[in-house]
């Protein structure tokens, strides 16, 4: 997908999967983030979005991966928090939430 991202999404560990192939399907440009290489929605969110945030597998979120997270989501209108539970190597991500919760929401019922 091209152009500037519209939303920005916290996912991992599979959470933000549907809620990428659905804004993939209405046409809605977004980015991902932080994601782990290693984690299984990373080619998907590869696949599907203008741009990926990443992280090294088994590596805490760097400061760097969470500043470009941030600028990102700062450019977006809206922030949907696919994630349930953030565990210690994306705990990070909390903090990108608590940063945008004006405009983050869960992911949509219909995802």
């Amino acid at each position: 997908m091209r152009g500037q991202p519209q939303v920005f999404v916290v996912g991992g560990n599979g959470s933000g999967i549907p809620v990428y192939r659905r804004l993939w399907r209405e046409g809605i440009p977004f980015a991902a983030g932080v994601l782990h290489e290693n984690d299984v929605e990373y080619p998907v969110a590869r696949a599907l979005a203008v741009e990926v945030v990443t992280e090294r597998a088994f590596y805490p979120v760097s400061d760097e991966a969470l500043k470009r997270a941030q600028a990102l989501a700062e450019s977006c209108g809206r922030v949907i928090c696919a994630v349930k539970e953030f565990g210690p190597m994306n705990d990070r991500n909390r903090e990108l939430i608590d940063r945008f919760s004006s405009r983050s929401s869960p992911v949509p019922a219909e995802a």
